[in-house]
């Protein structure tokens, strides 16, 4: 290691983190919350921490947890409803990315989070009492498997009642 020590010295290194080569050699990290994480450039990264540098200029990623879709999510999946979100690359979920519900071995379609919550407010609503029970039961159901924000979705009571009918816990 003698033979390297007049180019891999510290004077050297920190001529480096102040070139473009530096920033855009990939070196970035994750923040999460209070976490950081390092996402490339490991190994600069510790020369860096070694070097005492304070700060080094790169890019930081910063990914912020969704509250209210994980419950969302989560009340899904309590009633039985499967969902599936489509993912957004790379292992991320945005608020418009597009749900899939599965209710009375039917597929239904929700173009964005507004959707899907729009849709969990009417299943919230509707309760299975006698007089909904019969007119689900009797009551033809309409065949509409794509929902955006805009939509009514008055017409999924009847499906709504009949799930929660099968599914009683």
């Amino acid at each position: 290691m003698k033979r390297f020590s007049d180019y891999y010295n510290v004077n050297n290194f920190l001529s480096f983190t102040e070139t473009e080569n530096f920033t855009r050699s990939g070196i970035y990290y994750i923040r999460y919350g209070d976490l950081y994480f390092t996402g490339g450039g490991n190994h600069r990264t510790c020369q860096a921490k070694f070097s005492n540098l304070t700060y080094i200029k790169t890019d930081l990623i910063e990914y912020i947890f969704d509250v209210k879709m994980f419950d969302i999510f989560n009340f899904l999946i309590e009633e039985n409803l499967m969902p599936i979100i489509k993912e957004g690359g790379h292992g991320r979920y945005y608020r418009f990315s597009s749900w899939k519900i599965y209710m009375n071995s039917k597929e239904y379609y929700f173009q964005s989070f507004e959707a899907i919550e729009k849709f969990v407010k009417y299943y919230k609503d509707y309760s299975p009492s006698f007089l909904n029970n019969i007119v689900a039961k009797l009551s033809k159901q309409e065949i509409l498997f794509l929902y955006n924000e805009q939509k009514d979705y008055a017409h999924l009571k009847s499906t709504i009642i009949l799930h929660k009918l099968n599914n009683r816990k």
